[in-house]
Parts: structure tokens; C-alpha cells; sequence
């Protein structure tokens, strides 16, 4: 019981110094003379503008910083799909240059390349978080692809100088030692010579055909005509008693060899070409278009969810505002109504006492002139027949 008497009274005090704070606001209003209430009136409408003032520019700055992040994902999104098709094109163009070898699908690939790097400088000058390392991946990846491909142009121009320049010169080295050893045994050497020369070509042609189809049975039978042209070969040693037969074979014998060995290079460069190919331009492509996928994906899903956020930004706004319009008017009706009491009244007052003195009249309605006036309109300086009393000297 003590403990419930001691808390009801702190209740009691506390209840008792809000209503003499209150008393004390109402006294001191009272006294104020009729410039202070209104600039109070002012003040208190001040306030309200300024509050509005404060929840539009809160709105506009969670607005913006809304709109900005929505412009940024929107602006990755549409980077890495323009990422996607450059890609594409990139790989249209180099197939295209694989497949003609001319300057313009060369030319082609290279503004491909370069429009992908710019796209992905944008999306590193958007990027945040995971996505600049996705960025940086495919950025990667498009370096060691472009790197790729111009190790794979190399090779096709060393492939075609084998094949349009060296392999000729060195066929034509072949048939020269073997037109010199057609005469010296007769029909039958010069049926020799012309065997050993169809299987180098044949073995020339099958290497060429292996290279580009990559058919092992062409492989084969090169190397077996090879073989077969060197046996061959080697029945001319019967005529090795003929002067210059032992040189003619022997630069026979080495122009084979290098046919040979040059058509086992033609081979070693298809094979890196297509290692290159293989182990270079398709993997790291999938990464470029792996990260692309990745980053547009993402942007578009924060896109719309900011997008979301803003609709519920716009709807929170639109509640806060009829609450603060509420609250706006509510406080202006109790301005106004205070302005009223506070003002006007005491001005219609002072106007009806003074229509009284002017009549002649002492008092107005039973009251006195100074407590119709009261502190509010001056009546502190008017006596009670309402003329001004005199200034107190100083």
C-alpha cells in the first residue's frame, strides 16, 4: 500500500507540474501585447511551411538516390546485353576471317573487339560488389581470347606461305635431281624416276588433303608413298657407276626428306591452330558470355527491385503527405482559432470602448476602460475616462 501510495504520488506530481507549465504558457500568452501574438501567429505558420518544406526535400533526396541506383543497375543491364550480341558478332567475325583469310573480316573482328571493351568500361564504371569481379573476369577473358585469335591469324599466314610458296618450291627441288637421273639407265630408269615423282606428288597431295580434312587415312598413305618413292629410289644404285647418279640421288633422297618434313610442319600448325581454338577461343568466349549473362541477369533484378522500392517510396510519400497536410491543417484551424482569441478579440474590444468614450460613455458594459483593453491592446497606457496617461519620467 505504501508503494502504491508513493507511485500514485509521483503521478500526482508530475500531472501538477505539466498543468502549472501549462498555466504558466497560457499567463505569459496572455500577456503579450498584440505584436507578440502575432508574430507568434506567424511563427507557429512559419513552422508549418518549413515542415512541409522538410518532408518534400527528405522525399526528393530518397527519390533520387533511388532514381540513381536504378539508372546504374538499368545501365549494367543494358551494357552486358550489348556485351552478349558484341560477342556473338565477334565470333561470326572471326569464323568469318578463319574461313576467307581477306582483310576485311580481319578489319571486322578487330571494331567487334573494340566495341566489347567498351562495354565492359561501362559496366566497370557501373559495376559494385560481385559484379566488378564478373567485369573484370570477362574483361579477362576478352584479352586472352583476342590474344587467341591473333596467335590462330599467325599460324594460318605461316600455314599458307608453307603451302602456296615452300611446298611448291620444294616439289619442284624433288622433280629436278630425278629429270637428271631419267637417262642414265635407259627406259628403265626413266620408269623408275617417274614412279618415284607420282608418289612424291601423291604423297604431296594426300599431306595437303590430311591437313585440311584431318583424315588419318590421309596421313597414312602419305607416309606410306613416302616410304615406296625412297624404295624406289634406291634401285637407281645400280646405275651408281654413271657419272653424277650418286649426287642426283642424294639430292633426290634430302628434297624428299624436306618435302616431307615441311608437309610434318604443315601438319604441327594445324594442330596448334586448332589447340588454340580449342583450348583458348572457345573457353574463354564461354567465360565472356558466362559473365555477360550473369551481369545482365543481375542488373535487371535490381533494376526491378528498385523499381519496386520506388513505387513503395512514392506510396509511403503520398501517406506521409495526407498525414502531414492533416497535421498542416489541424494546427492552422488551431492558429487560427488562437489568432482569434488572442488578437482580433482584443482589438474588437479596444474598438468597442472606444466607440463608447467617443459617446461620452465612462464605462462599457460595467467594465473599465483598462480592463476592457487589458496588457494585450495597450490598455496599460490608458486611464479609465480613456484618455492616455502620461509617460512616467525616466
Amino acid at each position: 500500500m505504501a508503494h502504491v501510495s508513493k507511485a500514485e504520488s509521483g503521478e500526482d506530481a508530475l500531472s501538477g507540474r505539466r498543468r502549472g507549465i501549462m498555466a504558466e504558457w497560457r499567463r505569459r500568452y496572455r500577456n503579450l501585447r498584440l505584436g507578440g501574438r502575432l508574430a507568434l501567429s506567424f511563427a507557429a505558420v512559419g513552422a508549418m511551411v518549413l515542415l512541409l518544406a522538410f518532408v518534400g526535400w527528405g522525399f526528393l533526396q530518397a527519390t533520387l538516390s533511388g532514381i540513381d541506383g536504378f539508372s546504374r543497375r538499368a545501365e549494367i543491364a543494358a551494357a552486358a546485353a550489348e556485351l552478349e550480341i558484341g560477342l556473338r558478332n565477334l565470333e561470326i567475325a572471326v569464323r568469318d576471317h578463319m574461313a576467307e583469310g581477306d582483310a576485311d573480316s580481319f578489319d571486322e573482328a578487330t571494331r567487334q573487339r573494340d566495341g566489347m571493351a567498351v562495354h565492359l568500361a561501362r559496366l566497370a564504371a557501373s559495376a559494385s560488389g560481385g559484379d566488378i569481379r564478373a567485369t573484370q573476369a570477362a574483361t579477362t577473358a576478352l584479352h586472352v581470347y583476342w590474344g587467341g585469335f591473333e596467335r590462330v591469324v599467325n599460324l594460318k599466314a605461316d600455314r599458307a606461305q608453307l603451302v602456296e610458296e615452300e611446298l611448291p618450291r620444294l616439289a619442284a627441288a624433288v622433280r629436278a635431281p630425278l629429270d637428271r637421273l631419267k637417262d642414265v639407265g635407259g627406259v628403265d630408269s626413266a620408269a623408275v624416276t617417274t614412279e618415284i615423282a607420282s608418289r612424291v606428288a601423291a604423297a604431296h597431295e594426300m599431306g595437303l588433303r590430311y591437313a585440311d580434312r584431318r583424315d588419318m587415312m590421309d596421313g597414312q598413305r602419305a607416309q606410306s608413298e613416302f616410304a615406296a618413292a625412297r624404295d624406289r629410289l634406291v634401285e637407281l644404285n645400280r646405275y651408281r657407276w654413271v657419272a653424277g647418279t650418286v649426287d642426283s640421288m642424294d639430292a633426290a633422297v634430302t628434297a624428299i626428306d624436306a618435302l616431307e618434313k615441311a608437309l610434318d610442319r604443315l601438319d604441327s600448325l594445324v594442330v596448334e591452330q586448332d589447340a588454340v581454338r580449342a583450348d583458348v577461343l572457345v573457353p574463354n568466349a564461354a567465360v565472356v558470355a558466362d559473365r555477360a549473362r550473369a551481369l545482365r541477369q543481375s542488373g535487371e533484378r535490381e533494376a526491378d527491385r528498385l523499381r519496386g522500392d520506388l513505387k513503395e517510396q512514392a506510396a509511403d510519400f503520398g501517406e506521409i503527405a495526407l498525414w502531414a497536410a492533416a497535421g498542416v491543417l489541424l494546427i492552422g484551424g488551431l492558429t487560427v482559432w488562437g489568432f482569434s482569441r488572442g488578437v482580433v478579440r482584443p482589438v474588437r474590444d479596444a474598438a468597442r470602448v472606444l466607440a463608447a468614450v467617443a459617446e461620452g460613455r465612462g464605462d462599457a458594459g460595467g467594465e473599465g476602460l483598462p480592463a476592457l483593453l487589458g496588457p494585450a491592446a495597450g490598455g496599460g497606457l490608458l486611464r479609465a475616462d480613456g484618455r492616455r496617461a502620461p509617460r512616467p519620467a525616466c
